[in-house]
Parts: C-alpha cells; sequence; structure tokens
C-alpha cells in the first residue's frame, strides 16, 4: 500500500512537471502539508485495491498508470481467490476421503459383530497408518 501510494504521488507529480499543474489530480495537492498529500495517495492506494477510483487521471500518464494498476490488482485478487478456493477444495476431498474410508471400517466393524474393545484398537490402527501413509507418501504417487 505504501509503495503503490509512494508510486501514485510520483506519478502525480511527474505528470504536473510534464504538462503543468492545471493537467494533473496533482492540482488539489498544491499548498498543502506533505502528510496530507501522502494520506491522500495513501487513501487512493487503498480504495484501488477495492476497485475504485476515488482520483480522476487528467492526462495521459496517469490514465496509463492507473490503468496499469488497476488490471495488476484485478489479477492478483483473482490469483488470491483461485489459489484460496483450490486449497479448499483440496482440504475438502481429503476430509471426504477420510470420513469415507472411517465409515467403511466403521460398517465393516458393525457387520462382523466385532467387540468394542477390539474396534477401537482397530480404528486407532487404522488411523494411524492413514496418518503414516500421507506422510511417507511413496515417490510412484506423486502426481
Amino acid at each position: 500500500m505504501h509503495i503503490l501510494g509512494c508510486v501514485s504521488y510520483a506519478v502525480g507529480n511527474w505528470a504536473a512537471e510534464l504538462q503543468g499543474l492545471e493537467n494533473s489530480f496533482f492540482q488539489v495537492l498544491v499548498d498543502v502539508p506533505w502528510f496530507y498529500r501522502y494520506m491522500k495517495c495513501l487513501h487512493f492506494s487503498v480504495a484501488l485495491f477495492q476497485g475504485e477510483l476515488v482520483m480522476h487521471p487528467q492526462n495521459i500518464q496517469e490514465t496509463a498508470y492507473f490503468s496499469a494498476i488497476s488490471f495488476v490488482i484485478f489479477v492478483g485478487n483473482v490469483w488470491l481467490v483461485s489459489t484460496i478456493t483450490t486449497a479448499l477444495t483440496r482440504i475438502e476431498i481429503v476430509s471426504t476421503r477420510r470420513t469415507a474410508m472411517s465409515q467403511s471400517l466403521d460398517r465393516w466393524i458393525t457387520e462382523n459383530n466385532v467387540s468394542h474393545e477390539l474396534a477401537l484398537k482397530v480404528q486407532r490402527s487404522a488411523r494411524k497408518a492413514v496418518d503414516d501413509k500421507e506422510k511417507n507418501l511413496p515417490e510412484s504417487n506423486i502426481e
């Protein structure tokens, strides 16, 4: 955020020097303290992450900068959401598989009238075997 705010400040300052202050969004930041200018540019950068344009570009440099930053932020947000979704889907698949295995073992134990004490030992052993198998995944199973 800080870097984006500083870069937007630099772009506005650069555009104001090139084309005059009246052709820049920087014109509203002329006779104000530097902290106000910094906070205004920081506010602009935070708003861009939400897809909001609080300062409107007045020249080609600002338009190019705003467009490029908006595109990069959009792609970054899409990548972040898709990465999180993929991770959650993988967790769900693993959880579903473990639950199905546990349920089939429970069903087998019930159908074969296994004693409660032995059933607990078998379930604990099966859980440990599945955990060990996931920790020590053979190289042939890696995709």
